[in-house]
């Protein structure tokens, strides 16, 4: 990673009214914005959340060796909150944190900072009846978090160089992007060339059905008897005069 030369530092005020010291760097290669922040002892990782307007991904730690799909990222120098290293990525929707923190009254609910996925811990707890519970920042932990993630974020939006920092993570994806794409397009014609085949196949089918399926039986209708007066019995009908006269 090669990043921009740093600034000088930051001074930002959280929702809660701590105030933070913060360094930031730049990688343009990818589209990153890094941010030190001295009161957590680490860094904080910003960059666009592709295909999700409005978004932000928030990463816990410095990359290094970075890939755009992070596989092969290890993040190093995470901060610590109350003791406790955070690890992971969050999806940060920026409308919805600044719904919250405009609330009335939302500094008074224990619920403010439930926009922001709880992290987890780089070291689980070693005692706790639930491991997934063990493996989660402590509710206090994540409230001096989520108003850490609101100061860079709300800093982050403001950039004058925002647009062009998302149009160099844009830069990066787009070989990847068109690699997806032609493989997409390939899945899809072959798709294509199998639904083909089997619409031929069907047709013969049809075809050969045609052929075997047996004539249409004609009717057979009835031939009525002749009018004599007589039913073919050899009795008088009941409807015609009797032999001999009345």
């Amino acid at each position: 990673m090669t990043p921009a030369p740093p600034g000088g530092p930051l001074h930002l005020t959280t929702p809660t009214g701590d105030r933070l010291t913060v360094r930031a760097e730049t990688d343009w290669r990818f589209g990153l914005a890094l941010y030190h922040v001295a009161e957590a002892g680490g860094w904080i990782t910003i960059s666009p959340a592709r295909n999700e307007p409005g978004c932000l991904l928030v990463a816990y730690g410095r990359p290094e060796g970075y890939t755009l799909d992070r596989t092969g990222t290890t993040w190093t120098r995470r901060p610590v909150f109350n003791r406790q290293e955070v690890r992971g990525i969050a999806t940060v929707h920026v409308a919805n944190m600044e719904q919250q923190l405009e609330a009335p009254g939302w500094s008074e609910t224990d619920t403010w900072h439930y926009w922001l996925t709880r992290p987890r811990r780089a070291v689980p707890r070693a005692v706790g009846p639930d491991p997934w519970e063990r493996g989660r920042l402590t509710d206090r932990a994540h409230q001096r978090v989520a108003s850490t993630v609101a100061a860079l974020v709300r800093h982050h939006t403001g950039r004058p160089d925002l647009a062009d920092l998302h149009q160099a993570a844009e830069y990066a994806y787009a070989p990847r992007e068109v690699r997806n794409l032609e493989e997409q397009r390939r899945a899809a014609l072959r798709r294509i060339r199998d639904d083909v085949r089997t619409a031929l196949d069907l047709t013969d089918r049809i075809a050969q059905a045609l052929r075997t399926q047996p004539a249409p039986q004609q009717s057979i209708t009835p031939t009525p008897p002749p009018a004599t007066g007589r039913t073919p019995d050899g009795f008088p009908h009941p409807a015609a005069p009797a032999d001999g006269p009345l």
